[in-house]
């Protein structure tokens, strides 16, 4: 029982771990707040449930939709909110940085 704790505690704090970096890297780099972070994390895992449950698929199938229905998901909200806020030339720079960053850790890490 302890080991499952254990194990319990570390997924969960693991889960904590990505969403902060999560907001630390959009507020260091954007200067934005974006609230949005727990319910895109809470979508993916609600699509990857759903994957599992109602088609029957496999596990590593749930987490590549998940990912593939929430990275869509994370474009349309960014492409509505930064057209809305008029912010597109001024915040262009700042996602190429961000994808950069992103390309460059995985090069090094893989």
């Amino acid at each position: 029982m302890f080991l499952e704790q254990l194990i319990n505690g570390i997924t969960l704090g693991s889960i904590y771990a990505i969403v902060a970096l999560g907001y630390t890297l959009v507020f260091g780099v954007l200067d934005i707040i974006n609230m949005a972070h727990g319910e895109i994390f809470m979508f993916g895992a609600f699509v990857g449930m759903l994957i599992v449950s109602k088609a029957g698929a496999p596990l590593p199938v749930a987490f590549l939709g998940a990912i593939i229905v929430t990275a869509a998901m994370g474009l349309l909200l960014e492409g509505t909110s930064q057209i809305q806020q008029g912010r597109v030339a001024k915040q262009d720079g700042s996602v190429r940085a961000v994808f950069g960053r992103m390309r460059d850790w995985f090069q090094r890490n893989f």
